[in-house]
């Protein structure tokens, strides 16, 4: 089977790409608007065990791209949730991937499978976790870039046929995510604690989100592309609701050290409360979800290791 991967030099991107490609039945190919890294390459054997192109989502010929691919997954954009040019969601996430859909079409491609942001599509919620048939209203630009891409892929697949299957991911975290993007809580706070660099935290910390560690979102991304379901929407989190306070508290017991936060005033994109309900994917996947300690255990003794190589390349 022929993957295109779109943004798969990123976080969950190349996490994926290396799952994939264990299986030697696999071909994949990696786009992005920058190379792999020469770690990527070496981690997963290139160009053995994958293939990628470099190059301009907005301007791609998609055409071309798609040419000969089965799957095609889509993980990029542009913008983040804290985006307000409403104008660069339209015109760089989902003008192109209309774009990319007409060519999906025209080149016979299998299945499509979008990564969807479960933290930003529903909006405000009451404080139960959100099932896939609550009303979506989402509150910032990112979060209507990203249903309204969900609708275009509905509508093709009701006027074309085109199968599809989208993922309405949680907060990823975990290894191959930047280290100082700053986005990300768990990533951006472990990394400020063992830098000894104090937290910032919006508000007073209450806000409440769903976290899920990164190889427990790839195993729900590959149980869902092989998914034999009609469903066509899944939320994939770990179903379980954590504030930033509790993150703080759970460092400081892990690292065993004091760390510095500072409060700012919260900001108004920010949704106080989502927690997704998994039990549809959970209903057809027998998977049990990392616990957030344990997660954060791990974290650690990846960014202590890849801090350490970093410092040692400035040296």
């Amino acid at each position: 089977m022929k993957f295109l991967i779109l943004g798969g030099t990123g976080f969950i991107g190349r996490n994926l790409i290396m799952k994939l490609s264990e299986n030697a039945q696999n071909e994949v190919l990696c786009f992005s608007k920058s190379a792999p890294s020469l770690s990527m390459l070496d981690s997963i054997g290139y160009p053995e065990k994958f293939s990628y192109i470099k190059g301009n989502y907005c301007d791609m010929d998609f055409d071309s791209l798609t040419n000969e691919i089965d799957v095609v997954v889509h993980l990029i954009s542009t913008t983040v949730p804290s985006n307000k040019n409403h104008i660069l969601d339209l015109s760089e996430n989902i003008v192109p991937t209309v774009r990319l859909l007409e060519s999906c079409v025209k080149n016979s491609v299998k299945k499509f499978i979008f990564i969807s942001s479960g933290g930003t599509v529903y909006g405000k919620a009451p404080k139960n976790p959100i099932d896939e048939d609550h009303p979506t209203n989402p509150i910032c630009s990112y979060g209507v870039q990203k249903l309204t891409i969900e609708k275009y892929i509905s509508l093709y697949h009701h006027i074309y046929g085109m199968d599809y299957k989208i993922i309405r991911l949680s907060n990823p975290y975990g290894k191959f995510q930047n280290l100082n993007s700053g986005v990300g809580a768990i990533m951006n706070f472990t990394v400020k604690s063992i830098k000894k660099e104090p937290i910032i935290i919006f508000g007073d910390g209450e806000i409440v989100r769903d976290y899920i560690y990164i190889d427990d979102a790839i195993t729900g991304i590959m149980n869902v592309i092989y998914s034999k379901s009609d469903i066509k929407i899944f939320n994939l989190g770990s179903g379980k609701g954590t504030s930033l306070n509790e993150i703080i508290r759970l460092l400081k017991k892990v690292l065993g050290f004091k760390i510095c936060v500072n409060h700012y005033k919260a900001r108004d994109n920010d949704v106080p409360y989502n927690v997704l309900d998994i039990g549809r994917y959970l209903s057809a996947n027998n998977h049990e979800m990392l616990a957030l300690e344990d997660g954060i255990i791990k974290l650690k003794e990846y960014i202590i290791e890849n801090l350490s190589q970093i410092e040692e390349i400035k040296r």
